[in-house]
């Protein structure tokens, strides 16, 4: 004797969103989620790279205007003159890497 096997019903399918506000609610397709490449916003890497200064461009920003190869012969040799020198130039150099 065989018994049928009773045949597993498939639920019915959704009833077709509405088309019109006088069937209800106005039907809104879901959104698709942006991708990598269309995004609005550009990726990290790309926006490092710009930021990153090359080592050229670091060099020539800390490069003095002015800079002073010869000896100034119309000052003396004096101990506070020389440290002066010194220090104006080291404080140009810090304000320009700073």
């Amino acid at each position: 004797i065989h018994e049928e096997q009773p045949q597993q019903q498939q639920p019915p399918p959704p009833p077709p969103p509405p088309q019109s506000p006088e069937e209800g609610t106005t039907y809104i397709a879901p959104a698709k989620e942006p991708s990598v490449n269309t995004a609005l916003v550009p990726q990290l890497s790309t926006i490092s790279r710009a930021l990153t200064p090359s080592p050229a461009m670091v060099l020539e920003n800390i490069e003095p205007e002015v800079v002073y190869a010869g000896y100034d012969n119309s000052k003396p040799d004096t101990a506070e003159n020389l440290l002066s020198t010194l220090n104006r130039l080291a404080g140009k150099q810090m304000i320009q890497v700073v």
